[in-house]
Order: C-alpha cells, then structure tokens, then sequence
C-alpha cells in the first residue's frame, strides 16, 4: 500500500511537472510571439518615423519653393507698376506735345477760341509773362494776334524743341516756336 500511495504520488507528480513543462512551453511561444510582435512594432515605428522625414523634408521644400515664387511674383508686380508710371509718363509727355501742335495750328487758323480752350485748367507763358486760364489767355491772343481781312493770321508756325517734364503733381513743357 505504501508502494501504491509512493506510485500515485509520483504519477500526480509526474502529471504536476507535465503540467507546468506545458505551461512553460506555452509561456516561451507566447514570449516569442511577443518579441516577434514587438519586433514588427518597432519596424512599422522606424518606417513611420522615415516617412515623416520625407514628408517634413518636402514640406520645407515647398515651403521655400512658396517664397521663392512670393519673392519672384512681388519683383513683378513692382516692375509692373514701375512700367506702369513710365508709360503714363509718355503717355503725358505725348499729350503734352499734341497740345503744343494742336495749340500753334488753331493760332495759325485764328481759332483762338479753340486754342484758349484747351488751357482752361493751366497756365500759358510768353515772354516772361504767365496767363492764367481760358479767358485770361484768350483776352491775350485777341489783343495781340495780328489778323488780316481773311480773318487768319497769315503766319504758321514752326514748333520744335518740345521739351515737357511731368511728375505727380503737373506737368510742363517748353518750346519754340517760329511763326
């Protein structure tokens, strides 16, 4: 009986030790398939982290690639807006030079309405003296423009030198005039 008790002790024993021999051979797969688990998790981690480098990396590209554009486009838009005055300037210096022609052809038709006319908001200057306006300078011309019974001057005029200068606030010319 001792014997018997002694040989199902061991078989209980055998069976305990079997037990834990299987619960430790489950514990290391299970330890294995953590590390291989952890393993993958780190990889998946670096490939992230790689990938918001690039992504980094090409947001400062594009990032200097923007203010190299905003630099480049406000270059342009300054040399715009300096072509821009230039070509009012010319604009005006023409402008300027059509009156001075157009002014010398009504004076050599006697049109001296027409001619007055066209300095309504500026100043004429003749020999050291300013007129001011359309009726100061066509007061002028009526009392100083010789006509004869065709009721013309008789005398055209040779305009040449037109010099003008214009800036914001006005605008001049000079000139001489040969009648």
């Amino acid at each position: 009986a001792a014997l018997g008790r002694i040989a199902t002790r061991m078989q209980e024993i055998d069976g305990g030790a079997t037990a834990v021999a299987a619960a430790v051979e489950e514990q290391s797969a299970a330890t294995g398939e953590i590390s291989q688990n952890v393993a993958s998790a780190s990889d998946g981690a670096r490939l992230v982290v790689s990938v918001l480098d690039e992504v980094s990396g090409a947001a400062t590209e594009t990032r200097e690639s923007a203010e190299n554009v905003l630099t480049a486009s406000q270059a342009v838009e300054a040399a715009a807006a300096e072509l821009r005055r230039e070509v009012t300037r010319l604009k005006d210096l023409e402008a300027i030079r059509r009156l001075i022609f157009d002014f010398a052809y009504a004076i050599d038709r006697a049109d001296f309405e027409t001619a007055a006319a066209m300095y309504e908001h500026g100043t004429f200057a003749i020999s050291g003296r300013v007129l001011g306006g359309r009726d100061e300078l066509l007061r002028f011309l009526a009392d100083t423009v010789q006509t004869y019974e065709d009721g013309t001057p008789k005398t055209p005029h040779a305009t040449g030198n037109v010099v003008g200068d214009v800036d914001p606030s006005r605008a001049a010319a000079r000139r001489r005039s040969t009648a």
